[in-house]
This record gives C-alpha cells, structure tokens and sequence, in this order.
C-alpha cells in the first residue's frame, strides 16, 4: 500500500467539538488531513470565533491536522450548491497534496477505528473507484458514555454517505449516478456513455433537449454492507445545538424554520435533562417534524472525550447597535437596521439610560446571548400588559438579531399597544405570543435568563 496516499477532507462551520474525538479514532490510518472553514455560512451567518479557534488548536496543540483551508463561497448561488463547490475545493487541495485516494466528510461524521481500517485496505486491495455506507444518526448530550441514542429515519433502504473515492472524482449538486437516500452534495459524478439514435443523435427524456438518456456507466460503484462499515453521525450532538440549525444549509427548505429551530432546540434541552420521550422535532419533512428516537441496548462507539471538554468559548466584540425606545416606535427602526446584515445584536434602552453606559455593557450582555437564544436584561418584571400577565424586561435589553425577527415577523398586534404601554412591556408580551403559539414556557425561559 506504499503506494496509496488517503486524504481525509473534513467539511466544517460549526460542531468543531467533535473534530478532536474524529481524528483520535482514525488519524494512523489517513496520510493528510484538512479542515475546510469558511468565514460566512452559505446563508452569510460569520464563523464563531470558537470554531476558527479550535480547528487551528487541532493543527498547532494537536497535530491531529495538517491544515485549515479557508474556502471562499459564491453567495449568489443557492446554499447547497455553494456547499458542493466547497466539498470540490476540499477534493483539490488533497490532490494538490499527492493524495491518491479521498473521503470528505462533515465536521460531526464518526468512523470507529477497526471497521475503518478493514474497509479502507478493502478499497485498496479491490482497486475500488468510488464507495459509499449506510449511517446512524445520533441524538444527545456528547458525554463520552452516553452515545446510546439514535433518530429513526423513514427510509426503508437506510441513508448512505460516500465513503473513500479515487482522487479523480468530484461532487455534483444533485447528481442522480447515485440513486439511494444521501446527501445531494456528495453524490460522485461517475463516466457514462448516453444513448443515440440511428442518426447518432443524442436521445433526450425531455422536450426542452437538456437530459440526455444514460445508456451505460463505465464505473460502478460499491456498498459497504452495514455489518462491515457503518458511519456514527453525531448530527444532534452539540454544545449548542441552535448553532447547528441556524447555520444548516437545508434551512431554506422551511418558511417556519425559526418557529422549528426553537421547537427542537426545546426538546433537545428538555431530553439533555431527562426528559427522553419517544421522538425529537427536527428541521425534517415529517408529520410535525417529529422523528422516533430509539435506544441501543448498549453503546458501540466510545469517543475518548466529553464534546463539552473541547469548549473554549473565544470572546469577540459583538457587533452591536444601540437605540433609545423612550420616545419612538423601535420597531420601524429596527425594522430599518435589521436590513444592515452584520448587526448581530441590538440593545434597547430608555430614557433612564444612556448611551455610553449601556455600550459598556453590550459586551457582558452579549456573552449570555448563544447565538439566536432569547434576550438578556439588566432587569426584569411582572406586569399587566394589554390584561395579559406576563414578565418583561425594564431599562434595557439586549436582543439577538433572529429574536428581533421573530417579534417582527410573527405579531403584528403590537400597533394596538402603542401609546398604551412602553416599548420594552410591548417586547415582553410579543416574545410571550410567539412562544406561547409554539408551545414553548415562555415565562419559564425569562426567568432562567434573569438568572445571569
């Protein structure tokens, strides 16, 4: 095999943590490895600084990687298609790098390290061109003995990922040479000859000329029986699992992706305390979102560290706009600013405040606010707001841009308030709406942010 050269590529944005435990488990059996960043998400979120941070830790404290290739995105084409173009990026770099064979992965995708290396010297001694294998999809906390959990897909024939490949192949965004459930960003393009008449024309399946008639492929492929190699994919294991969904590029298949986000987002911290009950919501095409969760008798991957360990959360200056509400309506200006995309927090402060103090406190405020998570305030109160009784922030508040979008795209009675009650009791009463209408304790989620 000295002359075998296998490059692992790994696909990465966020869920980072389980990058260390990835390449523990099978670095002595890959020759080169990259990890592919890049500085906004395919739906132009920026990369948190603890991502960044832990991915140049792997190569320098480490040296569990070779490299973290920033990768550039065409934000002009759909999500997905960007998300291919990167895998494509990754599958040169291991070329440029004297690879003769790839495997591109995502940042949470598990290999244990006997099943790994059978099959990899498999490929080799069966001068295999392109495979794939079925997977599992787990659900849980991330502490190393608690990888028991896993989400039932309805797909009869199981879901597959590529698995190692000839150097020479690449992706293509829904290419069809690859027919079973997977991943339309991964599917390797395979040679093919296309059917021709009597003429020597090509025969097409549509009117408009554009998909010609495959006639033969002149490269099969293999599948790994699930006996022999199956991928572990820690898709619903997190440290912060909102993080995940915000920046997942399927996201724009769901008009109500946010009302979805907080729905699983709520489960997820629910089942993470004990509540396990038969099912998870996920950003899924199901009745209710709902996907069984079962149980393994006992557990078969044993990651050698808890994800939590890995979590060196970096401090970085929030990109904040401060706006006094005492005497104007904050929701046409926000609605305003919210068009200015780097704003990633807003603070709303009234007359009892200035300026200058509430930027000094921006910063603090920020470190509570994970990503899109609820809103923080330097007080809070029960009050009666429009004969609803309901908590609600006083002086100020610190807002994440999507709680901001939720207000403005899901309650459109706050007109009604105006004039009646302070825009901050009027964010209280919104942020109870929305979440009351998804079945989410409102209150309950205030009284815990309070508590920072």
């Amino acid at each position: 095999m000295k002359d075998k050269k296998l490059g692992l590529a790994i696909n990465a944005f966020e869920g980072t943590e389980h990058i260390y435990n990835i390449l523990r488990e099978i670095r002595d059996l890959v020759d080169y490895v990259v990890i592919g960043l890049q500085k906004t998400s395919y739906l132009g979120a920026p990369i948190d600084e603890t991502d960044l941070a832990e991915a140049k830790r792997l190569v320098e404290e480490d040296h569990l990687a070779d490299k973290v290739m920033m990768i550039e995105t065409d934000p002009k084409k759909f999500s997905r298609m960007q998300e291919t173009d990167k895998r494509n990026k990754l599958i040169d770099d291991l070329e440029a790098n004297g690879c003769t064979h790839q495997l591109v992965i995502d940042s949470d995708e598990y290999y244990t390290h006997n099943a790994f290396q059978r099959a990899r010297d498999y490929v080799y001694d069966n001068d295999i061109e392109i495979s794939y294998c079925r997977y599992l999809n787990y659900f849980g906390s991330g502490r190393k003995d608690d990888y028991q959990t896993y989400l039932v897909y309805p797909f009869h024939d199981g879901n597959y990922v590529p698995f190692i490949a000839k150097i020479k192949y690449r992706f293509d965004w829904q290419c069809k040479d690859f027919t079973k459930p997977s991943d339309p960003t991964r599917r390797y393009v395979r040679p093919k000859t296309y059917k021709k008449d009597k003429n020597g024309n090509y025969v097409y399946k549509d009117k408009e000329k554009t998909k010609p008639i495959i006639d033969q492929y002149l490269v099969d492929y293999y599948e790994f029986p699930w006996k022999d190699l199956k991928m572990h994919h820690f898709s619903w294991i997190r440290n912060n699992i909102r993080k995940k969904m915000k920046d997942w590029s399927s996201r724009v298949y769901f008009n109500d992706w946010y009302e979805l986000v907080d729905k699983a987002t709520d489960r997820f911290e629910r089942f993470c305390e004990g509540d396990k009950t038969s099912d998870a919501i996920l950003l899924f095409n199901t009745p209710g979102n709902k996907v069984e969760l079962h149980n393994m008798e006992r557990q078969y991957v044993f990651p050698e560290v808890d994800i939590s360990e890995r979590a060196k959360y970096v401090p970085h200056d929030p990109n904040v706009v401060a706006i006094n509400v005492g005497n104007r309506d904050w929701f046409g200006t926000v609605e305003q600013l919210l068009k200015h995309k780097d704003k990633e927090f807003f603070v709303l402060f009234d007359n009892q405040d200035s300026l200058k103090e509430i930027s000094s406190k921006a910063k603090e405020l920020s470190s509570y606010l994970e990503d899109d998570s609820l809103l923080v305030a330097d007080a809070w109160g029960d009050h009666s707001v429009g004969g609803v009784d309901t908590i609600v922030p006083c002086h100020s508040v610190m807002m994440s841009r999507m709680t901001v979008t939720r207000l403005l795209a899901h309650d459109n009675n706050f007109l009604e308030l105006s004039g009646l009650c302070t825009p901050l009791e009027i964010v209280g009463l919104a942020l109870q709406r929305y979440y009351g209408n998804i079945g989410i304790k409102y209150i309950q989620k205030l009284r815990i942010a309070a508590e920072v």
